[in-house]
């Protein structure tokens, strides 16, 4: 059985990402893994849950959940630089994970962080934590950092079905000046401007969350990696592949799986 642990920020947020795991495991996987997905998925992959019951952990809980497990929060400076809010709450995240390793409960860590207003920088500074993290514990940890959010993973596989998308797809288009589908990292987390990712993604799907599904659903995995860079959703997808998929429950024996070519 696959343990896993997932921090994010919400539901939609796990929604995404854990739908996208177990798509990446069962396509991507060695032979035979597709089958236990579907035949056995709680016996074959788990999320671990927090002390609420939800099958991830909540971000904005971080100091509550170190609290229930006795832990102390991390402060100073790591490698020499001194920690933004971010970095603490990351090595704070990285203090649980570890600490359900050492309990033997997880196999594989994994963390959806919102880029949102924190742009390069704060993606550098928390990949940096991720690095030493893993040096330091030897565990599989992937970090994800949409850009600017889950929805422009969402984005990335938007491909319009109709007249009436084609055409919304074209308008925002010309009103913003570039393709949100190809560029969601141009797009603002803020709900309020023109440039609004949630605004562009309420235009295009019609504000439908099954239309928005079927965006990372069913979209071919291949696709969403070839489209996925500017989001971020390449990076993860790679992640996955090279960090959770070798710890897969399979022979040893089964072929590794190929990412797709440029």
């Amino acid at each position: 059985m696959l343990n896993i642990v997932l921090f994010c920020q919400s539901e939609r947020d796990f929604e995404i990402a854990s739908g996208l795991v177990d798509r990446v495991l069962a396509e991507w996987g060695p032979p035979g893994l597709e089958e236990m997905l579907q035949t056995d998925p709680a016996g074959t992959r788990t999320w671990v849950r927090d002390d609420a019951g939800q099958p991830f952990f909540a971000l904005e809980r971080l100091n509550v959940y170190a609290s229930s497990f006795g832990l102390r929060r991390p402060y100073g400076r790591f490698d020499s630089r001194p920690h933004a809010k971010s970095t603490l709450m990351a090595r704070t995240l990285f203090t649980l994970a570890r600490r359900f390793q050492q309990e033997g409960r997880i196999d594989a860590t994994i963390v959806i962080w919102n880029l949102e207003h924190g742009g390069e920088g704060q993606r550098q500074a928390l990949e940096q934590t991720r690095n030493a993290a893993s040096a330091m514990t030897g565990s599989c940890i992937v970090m994800s950092c949409p850009n600017p959010s889950t929805q422009g993973w969402v984005l990335s596989g938007f491909v319009p079905q109709s007249d009436s998308e084609r055409a919304a797809l074209a308008a925002l288009e010309r009103e913003l000046g570039f393709d949100p589908t190809r560029s969601p990292d141009q797009l603002g987390a803020s709900d309020g401007s023109a440039a609004s990712i949630a605004r562009v993604l309420r235009i295009l799907t019609n504000d439908d969350p099954d239309r928005q599904r079927r965006c990372w659903q069913v979209v071919p995995l291949d696709a969403l990696w070839r489209s996925g860079d500017p989001s971020g959703l390449r990076a993860f997808l790679q992640d996955l592949q090279d960090g959770v998929i070798p710890r897969c429950p399979v022979r040893a024996q089964d072929p590794a799986p190929r990412l797709p070519e440029e």
